[in-house]
């Protein structure tokens, strides 16, 4: 049904996102694994991109291409160097806008009589940007672990150079994960979420990414969020028990 191929869009859009990461982060010099990795994963993310659009046709008739909103968080510059645009083959699937109900704005979706899926891509949105958001949390947990643990713990630069690497691909995570909230917060924008619901899902800035060991401490059991970001103490549902490492702190933030 409807709620079905709007799920599948958001799906193929977090796809999108990561993609355009990896591209940007691997610069002009990747290997020819990685390279090949990428490829692979553009032609997934254009079978995947070419099956919602043809489901597009049936929910939303011929036309509506060209009403598609600008993305502001978009970035359609030239990145991953010459290697990876080769690997490509000049396609970024990253980059093909969706016909999301959010990306035609409310405006257009009244026009065609659908704002039944405005209503259904919301609801949708919010469970998305509860999971970002609750991701970004745990990734934030685990990297005031590292900093505790391995980083304040090194005895030797080679210690060192590992928790460093470590702290490095959990940061491409979170990078990810905001990604992905801020995705979702400017599509509630576009389909005309409410000021309450705003209220809750606010924005995400770089300062509220920053990772402080004092979600660690446990003198302040149950959690102190003074000085914390927002989303700290926004119920978030979670299951902690599924993450292996979150063990170690769960007592002191849950």
């Amino acid at each position: 049904g409807a709620a079905t191929w709007l799920a599948r869009g958001l799906k193929v859009e977090e796809g999108q996102l990561s993609l355009a990461k990896d591209i940007r982060t691997l610069g002009s010099h990747s290997t020819d694994i990685q390279r090949l990795t990428v490829a692979r994963r553009a032609d997934r993310l254009n079978t995947d991109i070419s099956a919602f659009l043809s489901e597009a046709l049936i929910r939303l008739g011929e036309g509506y291409a060209d009403e598609l909103l600008s993305d502001e968080s978009a970035d359609e510059s030239e990145a991953g160097g010459e290697g990876i645009r080769e690997a490509l083959g000049g396609q970024r699937p990253d980059l093909t806008k969706l016909p999301l109900p959010s990306a035609l704005g409310r405006k257009k979706m009244e026009q065609l009589d659908r704002l039944d899926l405005v209503k259904l891509e919301l609801e949708l949105r919010e469970g998305q940007a509860n999971d970002a958001l609750h991701d970004v949390r745990l990734v934030l947990i685990e990297k005031a672990v590292l900093f505790r643990n391995d980083i304040r713990h090194a005895t030797s630069h080679a210690k060192k150079t590992r928790a460093w690497d470590k702290v490095h691909v959990v940061n491409l995570t979170l990078a990810r994960h905001a990604a992905i909230y801020r995705k979702c917060r400017q599509a509630m924008v576009h389909l005309g979420a409410d000021d309450d619901r705003l209220k809750i899902y606010q924005p995400l800035s770089k300062e509220d990414l920053k990772a402080t060991t004092s979600v660690l401490d446990p003198n302040s059991r149950g959690l102190c969020y003074e000085g914390l970001a927002w989303f700290w103490s926004l119920d978030v549902p979670c299951d902690a028990a599924s993450n292996d490492w979150m063990s170690e702190c769960e007592p002191y933030i849950f």
